[in-house]
């Protein structure tokens, strides 16, 4: 059986007029959510896919996601749906003020071991 990892989940702000303190703790607490909240599914993991999923948030100042997409698509729409899933689920579960509208870039990486 193969070993599978969810590699880290990485988070950074697109905008730098947002208040920093209040973003980096919103952006910090979306990206420790999506990697307890994150699934390889097993669809991928029997065809042996792999990829990189870019997913863009723009959030506003009270913490709500105002819009979500994929910016960045992997070669797999299954990883596409799952990371999409994954960070929405996240996202809506935090609501952390920010203090401004910003936008959050996050990369979700699914490797196989």
């Amino acid at each position: 059986m193969k070993r599978i990892a969810l590699a880290a989940v990485i988070a950074s702000l697109s905008v730098a007029t947002a208040a920093p303190a209040l973003a980096d703790e919103y952006d910090d607490a979306v990206a420790a959510q999506v990697g307890k909240l994150l699934t390889f599914p097993q669809e991928a993991v029997d065809r042996q896919i792999a990829g990189q999923v870019g997913v863009k948030l723009d959030v506003d100042a009270q913490g709500h996601v105002t819009n979500i997409a994929i910016d960045n698509r992997s070669r797999s729409e299954i990883l596409d749906r799952a990371a999409l899933a994954a960070v929405r689920r996240a996202a809506n579960s935090v609501q952390v003020g920010t203090g401004k509208a910003h936008t959050l870039y996050m990369q979700v990486n699914y490797n196989l071991n």
